[in-house]
């Protein structure tokens, strides 16, 4: 246990009802944090301090319990931290619980990954969806002058024959024809997405 507890984002955490105290511990043999539960709820963001003090006040529920807290002030590196807490009820010999015992697990990093995760998902979407947009217009665009060099080159073609035009119009119906094919790939990749 010594080993996790100190090479790991982990606290060991013990409460007590009757003296009103919670500790964290990074070895078993003492605290590195002691706090009353006043203390603590006042480092806790508002809300996660009075959901923390029902639990920590709690002599009657058995099963364990967890919640996320923010610290809104620090005791163990800077405010903003955020942990998870899986406490246990410690009951004594008369069957009263007289505090909780649990692990405090750091989840600030996973929590700022997860809300990367989720701001660069949205921008993938944006793209997607921008890029979908793009290339619907982009087929449109492409038609239009397609045609109307397909059809010039029909037209130049049927004037007096020159060896400067034939060169121009193969150069046109080339350029045309892989415009074409191209707008057919890019028409298909758009509707197969």
């Amino acid at each position: 246990m010594n080993y996790l507890l100190v090479n790991s984002d982990r606290f060991l955490l013990v409460s007590s009802i009757r003296d009103e105290r919670i500790s964290f511990f990074r070895t078993p043999d003492a605290p590195v944090y002691r706090h009353n539960f006043s203390h603590f709820q006042r480092m806790l963001a508002k809300d996660d301090g009075d959901a923390m003090m029902n639990i920590l006040y709690d002599d009657k529920t058995r099963t364990p319990q967890s919640m996320t807290i923010h610290i809104a002030d620090p005791f163990e590196g800077q405010p903003g931290t955020v942990y998870h807490i899986a406490l246990t009820p410690v009951i004594d010999a008369q069957g009263e619980i007289t505090g909780h015992a649990g692990i405090a697990t750091d989840v600030t990093r996973i929590n700022e990954l997860s809300s990367e995760l989720s701001r660069v998902s949205l921008l993938a979407e944006e793209s997607l969806r921008l890029k979908s947009a793009f290339m619907a217009s982009m087929t449109h665009e492409l038609r239009t002058p397609l045609n109307a060099i397909i059809g010039f080159t029909s037209i130049i073609e049927s004037l007096e024959e020159t060896p400067e035009r034939s060169e121009y119009v193969r150069i046109i119906r080339n350029s045309a024809d892989k415009l074409r094919s191209e707008e057919r790939r890019v028409g298909q990749e758009c509707r197969s997405r």
